[in-house]
């Protein structure tokens, strides 16, 4: 099972933008947590493509020989209260209004980014992008032939190249 928060896409979406809504679902996940480390579950930290993206908490039954049982944490909270505060971010996010260090972010206009590189978005009306948020960047390809697919994933895939990591530290 995998238990993810809700994010708020930016500040778009209107759920979580409420401190106490996101300590109160940081408790239940803390008391989950604890609860797993109670039973016969080991912690593992997984991530998504290739050690990029969010980092993961994953509780694995020790005790189970037949079949392993899982429960994977995402928290999509972008405060220093996250459950997991690591992000993975590039040089094509630097200049984006949601990327932690904007001016935009710091003046409190948006919220931090609450996901980071994490894979290749392909939205409903086309547009193939590497971020959820920064779409103005992404590249629609409706009636794209084959090569030029290849070639257009080839380049928006040149984002992943320069990844660094931060943790979110800021409320």
């Amino acid at each position: 099972m995998k238990v993810l928060t809700v994010n708020d896409f930016g500040g778009s979406v209107g759920y979580g933008q409420n401190l106490d809504d996101q300590k109160y679902i940081s408790c239940l996940l803390n008391n989950v947590i604890e609860e797993m480390e109670k039973r016969e579950y080991e912690e593992r930290k997984v991530y998504l493509n290739d050690n990029k993206g969010i980092q993961m908490r994953r509780f694995v039954s020790i005790s189970s020989k037949d079949k392993e049982c899982t429960l994977t944490i995402v928290d999509h909270h972008s405060t220093s209260g996250s459950i997991t505060p690591r992000r993975t971010f590039s040089e094509f996010c630097e200049p984006c209004k949601y990327f932690p260090d904007s001016d935009s972010v710091k003046r409190g206009l948006n919220s931090p980014c609450a996901t980071g590189m994490m894979s290749l978005t392909l939205r409903a009306d086309g547009v193939l992008s590497p971020c959820r948020l920064c779409t103005e960047n992404g590249i629609n390809i409706k009636n794209f032939n084959q090569r030029r697919m290849q070639k257009c994933v080839d380049e928006l895939l040149t984002a992943y190249d320069m990844c660094f990591h931060k943790t979110i530290v800021g409320e």
